[in-house]
């Protein structure tokens, strides 16, 4: 029963995450780590859903940095915690685990953050590559997409 309760409070945070609900998936994020303290999968999600709605960087990198040492190889929490580093400006850090992620897992959303962090350094070359590969093999990926659009990156034809 705990178990299935764990589950259902994850996916409902999960869906207010998603639907633009953040501070009720943030409320449903901080239960969960009350019921399961240190879960990984749950610092990861709360940490990567606060770099993405708020500036509490500091924060959101403190829980990913607690989800990767329970999870050390987990390609989505490395992503996440180079995701923060780079909005921490740790672009060093943050380069380092971006591309770890991306070859463990060569997924849209995560190209979009090594693409995001290679164009502001001014590696146009790299990032166009890189984005160019990743529309072909995802035509219309809504994160290639915003992406793009908001740093004015040109995608393919």
């Amino acid at each position: 029963l705990f178990l299935d309760s764990v589950r259902r409070l994850f996916a409902r945070a999960n869906l207010r995450k998603r639907t633009g609900a953040f501070e009720q998936a943030e409320a449903d994020y901080r239960e969960l780590l009350k019921l399961n303290p240190g879960d990984a999968n749950t610092l990861n999600a709360l940490g990567y859903a606060l770099t993405n709605n708020t500036t509490r960087f500091t924060e959101a990198a403190g829980l990913l940095e607690q989800a990767i040492a329970k999870d050390p190889r987990n390609p989505a929490i490395i992503d996440s915690l180079g995701w923060v580093y780079f909005k921490l400006g740790r672009n060093r850090q943050a380069e380092l685990l971006l591309k770890e992620a991306y070859k463990q897992y060569p997924d849209p959303e995560v190209a979009a953050h090594l693409i995001e962090l290679l164009w502001t350094q001014g590696r146009e070359v790299e990032a166009k590559d890189l984005i160019n590969n990743q529309w072909r093999a995802s035509p219309n990926n809504q994160y290639l997409q915003e992406t793009a659009s908001r740093l004015a990156i040109p995608l393919p034809e």
